[in-house]
């Protein structure tokens, strides 16, 4: 099977889907990811530092990779929560239970519901993100920085997602 030149990037929050060509990841974009994901796999739930104090975790079922960012909390004595879930769904397999996963494990507080509709499987590959509680401080604002981060992470999906469904097709 030949790669594809886009990927469905899914935004959960909104509902937006934007075809993501391969073109816009660096060959070091996605030796970078690569790297990421491989420690994050490693260290399970301890997690590997990322860039902002954030910490990255990553779980695997059949094709499907899940990744989520953490963020320290002072409110809650330095205990890690998520700001930012996504998938990557490089085929049929796993991409039903992945999608209703990212539905239904949602940790929303007092955020808007997701957009999307768990019961409608995108065709993949695709990468979906969504948001989770701690992206927002004590008084439920996003700060700059968690702007400043989901920023990142939302370049970083694209790497990720290219590079995993790379190295699927290849294996």
């Amino acid at each position: 099977m030949t790669t594809p030149t886009t990927m469905a990037h899914i935004t959960l929050d909104t509902g937006h889907v934007r075809q993501t060509p391969r073109s816009e990841v660096s060959e070091r974009g996605l030796r970078d990811a690569r790297t990421f994901v491989e420690r994050a796999l490693r260290r399970g739930d301890k997690g590997t530092a990322f860039f902002c104090d954030l910490f990255l975790t990553a779980s695997v079922e059949g094709n499907s990779l899940m990744v989520t960012a953490w963020r320290r909390s002072e409110l809650l004595r330095g205990s890690l929560v998520p700001i930012l879930t996504f998938g990557v769904a490089p085929d049929q397999d796993n991409a039903a239970l992945l999608w209703q996963h990212l539905h239904d494990y949602a940790v929303r507080g007092p955020m808007e519901d997701l957009k999307t509709d768990r019961d409608a499987v995108p065709e993949p590959p695709w990468v979906a993100a969504r948001l989770d509680i701690g992206v927002v401080d004590d008084q439920g604002d996003i700060t700059e920085q968690m702007n400043e981060a989901v920023a990142v992470l939302a370049d970083f999906e694209r790497c990720v997602a290219w590079a995993w469904l790379e190295d699927k097709l290849q294996a």
